[in-house]
């Protein structure tokens, strides 16, 4: 995971990659769908349907989409593809944070 990634959280999707050997942290707000990667704005293309939603960008050169599919039960489902291979989304840590074992010391 990048050094300076998003942590994704219930209002925010993220995504951490590396294209051409630099890192990348992409952040999308499910709220406004401003689209975020490394602290800077992207310009997307969006395409709103019945069926979902699509935003479409640019990332060093690469084609990127965010597909925005409603779900039932499991919620909406946000997908990212870099010229078409998907991308993993990062994963909402457990509520109350990360925990850490507690170690005693004798």
């Amino acid at each position: 995971m990048p050094v300076n990634s998003y942590m994704p959280t219930a209002e925010t999707a993220v995504w951490n990659t590396k294209l051409q050997g630099v890192n990348y942290s992409i952040a999308l707000s499910k709220d406004s769908l401003e689209l975020w990667c490394n602290d800077q704005l992207l310009q997307t293309v969006s395409d709103f349907s019945d069926t979902g939603s699509t935003l479409d960008f640019e990332l060093d050169g690469q084609k990127g989409r965010i597909s925005i599919v409603p779900g039932g039960r499991g919620g909406t489902r946000y997908e990212l593809t870099l010229n078409g291979r998907p991308v993993e989304a990062a994963r909402e840590p457990p509520e109350g944070g990360l925990r850490r074992e507690k170690t005693r010391l004798h």
